[in-house]
């Protein structure tokens, strides 16, 4: 998974914008139930995504359609599920990034490679706004501009949300070191700096859950990938079940809090 927002095991179903196969999905309900069929879902047309290359993804939903950007440019795509109905669920877990927690409440479908810069606006962002903008770093004031994590702490476990609505989280679950924690990477291409990345094992980040988070009208939401391995279904983000979330691609690595110099090729 890429990002996730939901829990099965408690009714708190949101959604999760994930990398299956090459594919890029996205999928929400309006209930919070993973059970009476009302979850609906969107894939790409056809596999879109490379691996070991940084591409740029995004996902725009309105209550009438869904749109998915891959280094600015619309991908074709269609509705496998369900319909285009907005609001999203809003429920109490927090955002995940690189990790879903099954109905069992084990995370699973974990990401393995590199993150960064993952962007929330309350607002359908056009092809041009999304093109224009996702080689630019962002000042925070930006209108629509709900959440922008870009991971450029140089170290420790904060991950600071440099909008406005100051909904921060941290690498891993808690705010301790654990091994569970992604790698600090630092960058010479793309964006910026930094990113992170996951070794697909067990790496996650936690945002805390908070109102401001809530989808309730058009949404897009962006971020730069860089997969090691889609053979199954990765979680770039998803909204949990303990008002904890996550961002990331699978896998994450087992070593924390390092900064290593690397090339972004």
């Amino acid at each position: 998974m890429i990002v996730t927002k939901q829990w099965c095991g408690g009714d708190q179903n949101g959604y999760y914008f994930t990398i299956k196969d090459g594919h890029l999905r996205w999928y929400w309900t309006n209930n919070g139930s993973c059970t009476n069929g009302t979850a609906s879902g969107y894939d790409s047309d056809n596999p879109v995504i490379v691996s070991n290359q940084w591409q740029h993804v995004a996902v725009v939903h309105t209550g009438s359609s869904v749109q998915f950007y891959l280094n600015g440019q619309p991908i074709n795509g269609h509705l496998y599920d369900g319909a285009y109905d907005l609001p999203i669920y809003n429920n109490t877990q927090p955002i995940r990034i690189g990790a879903y927690r099954s109905t069992g409440g084990n995370f699973s479908v974990l990401f393995e490679g590199d993150i960064d810069e993952v962007r929330f606006w309350d607002d359908a962002r056009t092809m041009s706004e999304i093109s224009n903008n996702m080689k630019q770093d962002l000042i925070g004031t930006e209108s629509n501009l709900v959440a922008c994590w870009n991971f450029d702490e140089p170290s420790g476990q904060d991950v600071l949300n440099v909008s406005s609505n100051v909904v921060n989280g941290f690498l891993g679950s808690t705010t301790s070191v654990e091994s569970i924690d992604p790698i600090r990477m630092v960058s010479r291409k793309i964006v910026k700096r930094r990113f992170l990345e996951f070794d697909g094992v067990d790496d996650r980040v936690t945002i805390t859950n908070d109102g401001s988070l809530n989808l309730t009208g058009d949404v897009t939401i962006e971020m730069w990938v860089k997969p090691q391995d889609f053979s199954i279904r990765r979680d770039l983000l998803s909204l949990d079940w303990n008002g904890e979330g996550l961002v990331g691609i699978w896998p994450v690595s087992y070593t924390h809090l390092r900064a290593h110099e690397t090339g972004r090729n």
